[in-house]
């Protein structure tokens, strides 16, 4: 899914060489296996190729960019291909599939006076669901910020399986997210006025003027134009290195290992979790062509003024709404919801 649908003439995302890939709809390439019973609040939202996440009963957090005409389509629960085959060689439970009742995006913090801001754009998002199937679980939003350094393991649906990476990532940049994403597109450009490696300090070998010189034009253009785009609210993390072992694994003259453990389409919206808790969604990459050479994941954050507390509010909303239950269910509608303060 590319997005190239505008608001007020913004493009919304492009995707090119050496810089971000953004409707990220983003594979945890090379990723293992993760059971439904494993991460049984992670949501696979088919119809826009993303994933999501349970915070509390009926609500799902995920990217913005994820839910363009989701309303009234499903999402799938507790759906993951990595099962052991039936006797008849199937798939025993594919998931439940839930109903999109509603969307949620913070137009408050967005619009001035009603009008798009894109400074004030952070790709997130909330969905409703009509009901909720048992066995699911719910995970807490951290308000604080996470910590530079911190080792995450992403987790999403790219694969249109439920994959998480064999290896930690790490937290590289928060504020600083934009000027990494700078950094990462002009690695490959030594002599532009655009190249530093400050915070991306990975190093690989320059490529002809005239391919820097596009990669100049375009990393202009998307300063002016789009808005998947880290600000000083996103968080990134530094996809990890291939192993060794792996066949895949190439290192160019400098020692870089140029192919990575990485995400990619499909993990858009998906849970930056650190003990526990949820510090962001998967919005943008930083190559959107093979994510064997994809650096980095930038995640959208909550640490922007009223953002959290729309999630809060949000939540507040679809819990407060007459439920409507299925007298042959089970399931437990009043599971705590907790929002980490520490």
């Amino acid at each position: 899914m590319r997005y190239i649908s505008n608001e007020k003439g913004i493009l919304l995302s492009l995707t090119f060489s050496g810089l971000l890939y953004s409707n990220l709809s983003i594979a945890v390439e090379g990723g293992v296996d993760v059971l439904p019973n494993d991460a049984s609040y992670m949501v696979y939202l088919k119809d826009t190729h993303c994933s999501g996440t349970l915070i509390a009963p009926k609500t799902v957090l995920t990217a913005s960019h994820c839910v363009n005409g989701i309303k009234g389509s499903h999402v799938y629960l507790l759906h993951s291909r990595g099962q052991e085959l039936d006797a008849n060689g199937r798939i025993p439970h594919l998931g439940t599939k839930v109903k999109v009742v509603e969307t949620y995006v913070a137009d408050h913090i967005i619009k001035v006076n009603g009008i798009f801001e894109r400074a004030n754009f952070d790709d997130v998002a909330i969905l409703e669901l009509e009901n909720m199937p048992d066995g699911v679980t719910y995970l807490p939003v951290a308000r604080d910020d996470i910590p530079l350094g911190a080792e995450v393991f992403p987790i999403g649906y790219s694969t249109s399986n439920l994959k998480r990476m064999p290896v930690p990532a790490i937290v590289v940049a928060k504020e600083h997210s934009p000027d990494y994403a700078r950094e990462v597109a002009m690695a490959r450009c030594h002599s532009s006025k655009y190249f530093s490696n400050q915070y991306f300090t990975q190093m690989y070998p320059q490529e002809e003027q005239v391919a820097c010189d596009l990669t100049e034009r375009r990393y202009e253009r998307s300063q002016e134009r789009f808005i998947h785009m880290p600000n000083r609210y996103s968080i990134t993390i530094e996809n990890p290195p291939l192993d060794e072992s792996d066949s895949r694994r190439i290192v160019n003259e400098f020692g870089t290992v140029e192919t990575k453990y990485s995400t990619y389409t499909g993990d858009s919206g998906g849970p930056l979790i650190y003990q526990g808790k949820i510090y962001g969604v998967v919005s943008t990459g930083a190559s959107g062509f093979d994510p064997l050479f994809n650096q980095a994941t930038f995640y959208a954050g909550f640490t922007r003024p009223g953002v959290f507390n729309w999630i809060v509010d949000t939540v507040k909303t679809i819990q407060n709404k007459p439920i409507m239950v299925d007298a042959s269910s089970s399931v437990v509608f009043d599971a705590p919801i907790i929002f980490s303060r520490n």
